[in-house]
């Protein structure tokens, strides 16, 4: 959104006033066919990430043809609801604070149904784009472990030696580097598998005691 700020103080924002047009973006939300409004999570989805995929933007188009929107009838509602619920989850708020965003952008509309059509789907989706808030930050300052894969091994012998018989653990870490993702596999030993499980288990032990 370009142009001078909206003028309305924002949780969101900390008390800054939101982008220009964020009130009238809003508003538009109820000029909207009764169906469209009941499945507004259908087309707000696909703009809660950086660029919709072609199926996405096919079932939004299909929707919008099917009730003989405009183009332009959807862009206003998408961008003040991709606004408000990416910021709102990068803020923290819950869903107080982001009803009350809502209700000082919304002094001349109804504002009980703004609040009907937004708050599920900021429910819906600030739990995942808080998670992938936290995968970035941490991606920002190394390696962040993205998948793990795992199999058992024996070995049966090597040029070191014969009628080995040992067992050993390979493990395959998926990580993202950056904007680079790579992998890397390690062996472990019993004695070292055991040394990890003890590790994880002290780990998630102090998250459920502050959780």
């Amino acid at each position: 959104m370009e142009g001078a700020p909206d003028g309305v103080p924002l949780r969101c924002l900390g008390g800054r006033p939101g982008p220009a047009r964020l009130t009238a973006d809003v508003g538009e939300l109820l000029a909207l066919p009764l169906a469209v409004k009941e499945r507004f999570w259908d087309v707000i989805l696909p703009y809660l990430h950086p660029a919709p995929t072609d199926e996405q933007a096919a079932r939004v188009e299909a929707l919008r043809g099917e009730h003989g929107l405009a183009a332009e009838a959807l862009v206003g509602p998408i961008r003040a609801a991709r606004f408000l619920i990416v910021e709102g989850a990068r803020a923290g708020l819950d869903d107080d604070a982001f009803v009350a965003d809502l209700s000082s952008l919304s002094r001349t509309v109804d504002v009980r149904e703004i609040v009907g059509i937004l708050l599920p789907c900021f429910r819906r989706a600030a739990p995942p784009l808080r998670s992938e808030i936290v995968a970035r930050t941490l991606a920002d300052h190394g390696k962040l472990v993205s998948d793990v894969h795992w199999r058992v091994d024996r070995i049966l012998g090597s040029e070191r030696g014969s009628a080995l018989d040992a067992a050993v653990a390979v493990l395959t870490f998926d990580y993202r580097d950056g904007a680079r993702d790579d992998r890397v596999t390690m062996q472990f030993m019993p004695e070292q598998l055991i040394q990890l499980l003890r590790a994880c288990e002290e780990m998630l032990a102090d998250q459920r005691r502050e959780g």
